[in-house]
């Protein structure tokens, strides 16, 4: 079983097909379908199923499936390690991370990080929530970024370190008429929503209006963009649920917290698989992620004592 063998036997998978595979490996038919042959014979297990029009992976073939991901994975980093040491090439970081990720905390780490290492090239994509640790133990990236509810973690095989906690909150425009007034089933109701289209979302926002009698939401918009729903909102009445600290930094006094009573705590982290080595590439981003949150926790932290500071000496 060698490198090659394991990349045509994942590009078969990825397209049901041999000829598939063949025309994306930029090969022939004869070729994919003898190395299968010889995968096959050296595991003495039937790898797909050949049907009318394409193939489909048996059970043995999903069990290598996942240990050639893996495989392939390890396999790349060995490589970048090496070329690394050795002074040549460009060492690489594969991130995965949700759309909140990518819009409010990414833009100025990926930067800072750009300039403190440019031989590391960034590979920074957008994946789902429920999709990143997938995405992690199928060798996709080698970081993931997501946000969680405040829960025990649900997987053994993924290693997720915390790096802050935020608050969902309900959010509208500067100056909405229920700014502080959200306090009765029949305003809740008249709640207008533009949210991200995702299970989870959806579910905390339905979890909300049951706490205030409101079985079904009235959903106006879903976009995947957290910054154009932030748009949208400003623009109208329309109300939504972001993470707080993007509306404070991205709002410039734009947006108010329609009400303090109801706030969900959300737990933003890095995540790595526990099995296998990270690249270089990866670790050196890690170092500097967790670097630039400290920077940031502590001129937050600045920033409270200082307004502390100011009110207390205006009120004298």
């Amino acid at each position: 079983m060698n490198i090659d063998q394991l990349r045509a036997f994942l590009t078969v998978a990825d397209e049901m097909s041999i000829s598939g595979a063949a025309d994306r490996m930029g090969t022939t038919q004869p070729v994919i379908s003898r190395t299968i042959k010889r995968l096959e014979a050296e595991l003495h297990a039937p790898l797909f199923d050949r049907l009318p029009r394409g193939v489909v992976l048996t059970p043995y073939g999903n069990v290598l499936y996942a240990e050639a991901q893996s495989m392939l994975a390890s396999h790349r980093r060995t490589v970048e390690a090496i070329d690394a040491l050795k002074g040549i090439g460009r060492t690489r970081v594969r991130i995965g991370a949700g759309a909140t990720w990518l819009e409010e905390r990414l833009p100025g780490i990926l930067s800072s990080f750009s300039s403190a290492h440019p031989h590391v090239r960034i590979d920074a994509e957008f994946v789902p929530r429920f999709e990143v640790i997938e995405a992690l133990l199928l060798g996709r990236i080698d970081i993931g970024l997501a946000q969680f509810g405040v829960e025990l973690f649900p997987s053994d095989d993924i290693e997720y370190e915390e790096l802050l906690r935020d608050r969902l909150v309900i959010l509208g425009r500067r100056g909405h008429p229920l700014t502080d007034a959200l306090a009765t089933t029949e305003d809740f109701r008249s709640l207008v929503w533009a949210i991200t289209p995702s299970a989870s979302g959806e579910e905390r926002l339905r979890g909300l209006c049951k706490r205030f009698g409101v079985d079904d939401p009235n959903i106006h918009v879903r976009c995947h963009s957290t910054a154009s729903l932030l748009g949208i909102v400003r623009d109208t009445d329309f109300v939504t649920l972001a993470p707080e600290f993007m509306a404070r930094t991205r709002g410039n006094g734009d947006f108010d917290v329609l009400t303090d009573e109801f706030r969900i705590t959300l737990s933003k982290g890095i995540l790595t698989p526990r099995r296998g080595t990270l690249s270089l590439g990866a670790r050196l981003f890690r170092a500097h992620l967790r670097d630039a949150f400290r920077v940031s926790e502590e001129q937050q932290e600045q920033g409270r004592r200082a307004k502390d500071v100011a009110g207390k000496t205006s009120q004298h």
